[in-house]
C-alpha cells in the first residue's frame, strides 16, 4: 500500500527521496515489505537517544540473545504500550518464562538451569541500573 505518490514521496529533502524511492524500488524487486515497529522493538534506539529506557530493549537483547520484531498494524506508539504493560522486554520475558516452564516440563534440567540464569541475569531492577551505563 502506498500512502503517499506525491513527486517526493512527502518528503522536503530531494536527497532522502531519491533514498527512499530506491529503498522502495529495491523492496519491490525481492518482494520484502517495509513495515513500522514501536520504538521499545527497535534496538538501535539505545545508540541514538539519551533517555536510559531506550537501553532497556538492547540491554534484554544482550543478556538472553533473545529478541522480538512485532508488526502493528494499527500503530500504537512505544509509550502507549508501556503503559498497558505491553513493551517488547515483557514479551521477551513472557517467552523466557514460557521456554523455562516448558523446560522444566520436559524434565529438561541443563536447558532450564541456563534459561533461567539468563531470566535472572538479565532482570533490570531499577531505572537507576540503567543511568550508571555510560
Amino acid at each position: 500500500m502506498e500512502v503517499n505518490e506525491s513527486p517526493l514521496l512527502g518528503l522536503s529533502n530531494l536527497r532522502a527521496a531519491l533514498q527512499a524511492f530506491q529503498l522502495r524500488d529495491n523492496l519491490r524487486r525481492v518482494g520484502a515489505e517495509l513495515r513500522w515497529v514501536a520504538s521499545d522493538y527497535d534496538l538501535a534506539d539505545a545508540m541514538t537517544k539519551k533517555k536510559a529506557d531506550s537501553r532497556e530493549s538492547l540491554l534484554k537483547f544482550l543478556s538472553t540473545w533473545h529478541w522480538s520484531i512485532a508488526f502493528d498494524p494499527h500503530f500504537i506508539a512505544a509509550k502507549k504500550n508501556k503503559k498497558a504493560g505491553l513493551t517488547a522486554v515483557s514479551k521477551v520475558d513472557r517467552a523466557m518464562q514460557h521456554l523455562y516452564a516448558r523446560a522444566m516440563q520436559n524434565k529438561d534440567d541443563m536447558n532450564a538451569r541456563l534459561i533461567g540464569f539468563l531470566m535472572q541475569s538479565s532482570s533490570v531492577t531499577s531505572d537507576d541500573d540503567l543511568d550508571e551505563i555510560p
